[in-house]
């Protein structure tokens, strides 16, 4: 019989839409959208730890990064094939921590969103964190900046936050190697009342930390007067955080509240170093 020859048709990058390059301060990603796509036209979302492209077509690319970056000097361009079949947009993300290794983009303990994988790449921990909250209210979200708390540091690759909100309950804290997120319940009536919150109504807190932390072996508990998050370092040699969160900007200038001792009152400071003394002996 005859045969006939059908001319061969290779997708362009068939099973990765996106690639990553790591580079001593900034890292690369290009990705590959479907047809001819203008650069005002990709919706390109960058803040400190996660990065969301978006297109026209309904093509969608989100990660929680592996690391810190400086999202104000995030860098775009495009270039389309000669078919005009496929646009390739390509992002630089500068990093916080310069001449770290990236081994990947994304942070180990999430999972991204990719557009082959859309409906398959649901965070597990996010489901496991909210299974209990399902059938009730989202969650009210609160920022850390606009509640009492003290931060510390000891030599041994350690950090110690304490939110001072009393009578807690039904907490669940998720980490992962760049931030975590707590979600309670208080009956502190003075705490509910300052933030206008309705009784029994859960509350959430989701705090970036300065550098990659090991998700494994943070631990928070309650008191009486506060909720102790313990934040174990993933570098135990390198140098002192000075404050909880990552620099917002590339000039690395602090922003009003954003370094966590200033949320404190001066006449706290005493408390922060009791906090320090207790820590070094090992009651937390």
């Amino acid at each position: 019989p005859n045969l006939i020859m059908l001319p061969i048709i290779r997708d362009e990058h068939p099973f990765d839409s996106y690639k990553f390059q790591d580079s001593n301060d900034f890292v690369i990603v290009n990705f590959y959208a479907k047809g001819a796509i203008e650069q005002k036209d990709f919706e390109v979302l960058t803040d400190v730890d996660s990065l969301e492209v978006s297109t026209p077509a309904g093509e969608k690319w989100s990660f929680q990064l592996y690391e810190h970056v400086y999202s104000d000097r995030t860098e775009m361009k495009i270039d389309m094939n000669e078919t005009r079949t496929q646009t390739t947009l390509e992002v630089r993300l500068y990093k916080q921590q310069i001449h770290t290794v990236w081994p990947q983009l994304y942070s180990l303990q999430t999972v991204p969103i990719t557009p082959q994988q859309n409906d398959l790449n649901n965070d597990p921990s996010d489901r496991q964190i909210n299974s209990n909250t399902e059938q009730q209210e989202e969650p009210i979200e609160l920022s850390l900046k606009n509640i009492k708390i003290e931060f510390m540091e000891t030599n041994f690759g350690t950090v110690v936050l304490s939110i001072h909100v009393k009578q807690v309950s039904k907490l669940q804290i998720r980490f992962t190697e760049t931030n975590f997120t707590a979600i309670f319940q208080t009956d502190d009536e003075e705490f509910l009342q300052r933030h206008s919150i309705p009784a029994k109504r859960l509350i959430k807190l989701f705090v970036r930390v300065k550098e990659r932390i090991k998700p494994d072996e943070c631990f928070s508990r309650n008191t009486a007067a506060s909720i102790e998050v313990k934040l174990i370092k993933e570098n135990q040699n390198g140098s002192r955080w000075n404050q909880l969160g990552p620099n917002e900007y590339s000039d690395a200038q602090q922003i009003a509240g954003s370094t966590l001792l200033s949320l404190a009152d001066s006449n706290d400071l005493t408390s922060i170093r009791k906090v320090t003394q207790n820590t070094s002996a090992g009651k937390f």
